[in-house]
């Protein structure tokens, strides 16, 4: 099993990669585009449904064809649930 880890941002949130959801509740991102900050072809962010923090996604391959773009997704934690997401096993990452 591969192990839980989370990289801090510069902004002090932890990133969890490749996840949909809450690490911490399992939540999902609202799915109300007027709660999200930013949507565009490149990135997109939206809150969380519990408050935690936000699901983004990357398009890390922009193309002309959209089956040939390449999409990634991760959470971010707010800072001050970052020991929630360590008391359930997650540790930060040493890059």
């Amino acid at each position: 099993m591969e192990a839980k880890k989370f990289f801090i941002t510069e902004t002090g949130k932890a990133e969890v990669l490749s996840i949909t959801t809450c690490p911490i509740c399992g939540a999902a991102r609202n799915n109300n585009l007027d709660s999200w900050d930013y949507v565009s072809n490149r990135w997109n962010k939206a809150p969380l449904t519990c408050g935690h923090g936000y699901w983004i996604t990357e398009n890390m391959n922009t193309t002309d064809d959209a089956s040939n773009d390449d999409w990634q997704e991760s959470i971010l934690i707010r800072p001050e649930y970052i020991p929630e997401l360590e008391a359930l096993g997650y540790r930060e990452a040493k890059e």
